[in-house]
């Protein structure tokens, strides 16, 4: 993955009201720590930075206005879920040199077939846990899913994973599948039924006094 240059600004205070006069200014206020080092807090320019985001780029050489740089790995957003404006963003301190852990999100490529035959396309894992080198950092990994019939699935073992990554999900954690839409249909029925039909015995006080009259 390429590292995106950042030009930051070292934030001195804090609090909300602070924070609400950055984003007037169309900046993002954030964090970086890690590797021993103390945390710090950072403005960061907000229309250059979010088209980094919509590119998935994750690896960052920020530079601060102090002189000083700090290689980083973008660890966190947070989204205003109204606006789809970043509110927060933490980075986490990197050494180019060594291994590090990151997630990197899953990109499905194509129509499976299976939805021209009343299929219906479910992809429950959505990003992968992985350890590499930061210049081995892939910004997404793709699966490609135009053969995938109706009956089948993809798990992690079967992905095409980039040289020098490790993936560190379980080999048979269920990616995507295709499964006809009548069989998820009948299987909330059957769900259902047996939640109705399970049902606790309740024994009233009037029955059990009963009983020990008797």
């Amino acid at each position: 993955m390429e590292i995106a240059s950042l030009d930051v600004r070292i934030r001195t205070q804090s609090g909300s009201s602070k924070v609400a006069k950055i984003r007037a200014l169309g900046e993002i206020p954030a964090v970086i720590y890690g590797l021993g080092k103390d945390n710090r807090s950072l403005s960061l320019p907000g229309k250059v930075f979010t088209e980094h985001v919509w590119q998935h780029h994750k690896l960052f050489e920020l530079d601060l206005d102090d002189g000083s740089k700090e290689e980083a790995f973008l660890q966190d957003l947070q989204w205003n879920n109204l606006t789809d404006e970043i509110l927060h963003a933490d980075f986490l301190r990197i050494d180019l040199k060594k291994q590090m852990h990151g997630t990197v999100d899953l990109s499905f490529v194509g129509i499976a077939k299976g939805l021209a035959k009343d299929g219906i396309f479910e992809s429950p894992c959505t990003a992968l846990r992985i350890e590499c080198l930061p210049k081995d950092l892939p910004e997404t990994i793709r699966v490609v899913v135009n053969d995938l019939d109706v009956g089948q699935t993809i798990h992690v073992r079967d992905l095409d994973i980039p040289k020098g990554v490790n993936v560190l999900n379980d080999p048979d954690e269920l990616v995507c599948q295709c499964k006809l839409k009548h069989m998820g249909m009948a299987e909330d029925e059957e769900g259902e039924a047996a939640d109705a039909a399970v049902q606790p015995e309740v024994i009233g006080k009037e029955g059990k006094d009963a009983g020990e009259e008797s």
